[in-house]
């Protein structure tokens, strides 16, 4: 994403996490979006990627990567 820096309060995406390709590169991009307290939700079935889902430790993993972390988990 090409968003401009420091700009969002929260960032949501729904359910769409599990079809990006380079999830390391996109998650260093979006992190530049938000703002200081900012959050990213992230709405996405628990089940492996292939099933078009996202594994929570495999988020967990790649949110860590840039330095962001999860702070709740809300079953739908």
């Amino acid at each position: 994403p090409r968003l401009p820096p420091g700009s969002f309060d929260r960032i949501f995406l729904v359910p769409m996490y599990h079809q990006v390709t380079e999830p390391y590169e996109f998650l260093w991009n979006l992190r530049s979006g938000l703002k200081r307290d900012g959050l990213v939700v992230v709405v996405d079935a628990d089940r492996p990627v292939e099933r078009h889902g996202m594994p929570p430790a495999q988020l967990d993993c790649e949110l860590r990567s840039v330095g962001l972390e999860r702070v709740a988990v809300r079953p739908l």
